[in-house]
């Protein structure tokens, strides 16, 4: 099962769980002693919100590091995943997520069973090749960081069915990508993008696509490759017109293009037999073409803050308005 992010914690400094006070003293031994013979027991370590444990001495624990096939250490503060970590050969999940980490060792590649690795919201600069490594991985969570780039043997991590990467500073992707051939959804919204390499089009069994606040001007006919594209999102670009391509996206549901430059949109949209869902809000849209009628599974339309917005009537139902109803 794929975590979701937690939400940030409120928590006073006498509420944490696992506190040192100013001379680095342990003043919450019980409790870490608790966690870590849950560890002993279940295999599953959490050590979220325990500030402290990045000092803690792992010596003193009864605890089979080798057992171990969880480990979280979520919103922690750490800026050094601790070296006992490495000791847990079975594990399968380690969750890093909400702490100050800039870099992950290259020792990481002893943990060659893992297949969740949670890094969302640190300050990691690159992807490190011992993270390459882990072969067995289906879960990688790497978004909100400060990537600039991603390696090319990002391809080799061929079991990923779920990668985040969006909210990063990316430019651009490695057309390796397209061997991840199991993910259904590729999000890349929030990064300074201006293009996508074409292999990436090649990606059929790709149901989402969030390419949201990037740089995109447009969008290549090859867009209409992706077969099995089911939601399309383009919000808050720089985009000018719609490519006519994507009239074969053949099971597109929902197209958004929020707050883009779009002034009209191409007339074979009215080809997308599957769309139920079209937002083209904060456009300058001064028209549609008359084959919007054509789509019979439309249950949704918006062009709120365009200049054609201004010109239905409060009281109109914008769907009866495009079918002419």
């Amino acid at each position: 099962m794929v975590r979701t992010a937690k939400c940030k914690p409120c928590m006073t400094t006498a509420g944490r769980l696992c506190e040192y006070d100013r001379n680095g003293e342990d003043v919450n031994q019980p409790e870490l002693a608790r966690r870590v013979q849950i560890a002993a027991e279940t295999g599953v370590a959490d050590f979220s919100q325990c500030e402290g444990i990045e000092k803690a001495d792992p010596s003193t624990w009864n605890l089979d590091f080798g057992k171990v096939t969880e480990i979280d250490l979520s919103q922690n503060h750490i800026r050094h995943v601790p070296s006992w970590v490495f000791r847990c050969r079975g594990l399968i999940l380690l969750d890093l997520t909400e702490n100050l980490l800039e870099s992950i060792p290259s020792s990481i590649d002893a943990l060659s069973d893992l297949k969740e690795l949670h890094l969302s919201w640190n300050r990691l600069l690159e992807m490190e090749e011992g993270i390459l490594c882990l072969t067995k991985l289906q879960v990688l969570a790497i978004d909100s960081n400060r990537l600039t780039r991603l390696p090319d043997s990002i391809g080799a991590l061929t079991q990923l069915n779920h990668l985040t990467i969006d909210q990063n500073e990316l430019a651009q992707i490695p057309a390796s990508i397209a061997k991840l051939t199991q993910l259904n959804d590729l999000n890349l919204f929030n990064n300074r993008l201006t293009s996508l390499p074409y292999d990436v089009f090649s990606m059929s069994g790709v149901r989402q696509l969030d390419l949201t606040n990037n740089c995109f001007a447009n969008l290549p006919d090859a867009i209409g490759e992706m077969a099995g594209l089911e939601e399309l999102v383009l919000d808050s670009n720089e985009i000018t017109q719609l490519p006519t391509a994507i009239c074969r996206l053949s099971r597109l549901r929902k197209l958004s293009a929020i707050s883009n430059r779009l002034e009209t949109i191409p007339g074979e949209i009215g080809e997308l037999a599957c769309l139920e869902e079209l937002f083209l809000d904060k456009n300058p849209l001064n028209s549609l073409p008359m084959e919007v009628t054509h789509l019979r599974a439309l249950k949704h339309i918006s062009i709120f803050g365009s200049p054609l917005s201004d010109r239905i009537p409060d009281d109109v139902d914008l769907i009866d308005a495009v079918r002419g109803e």
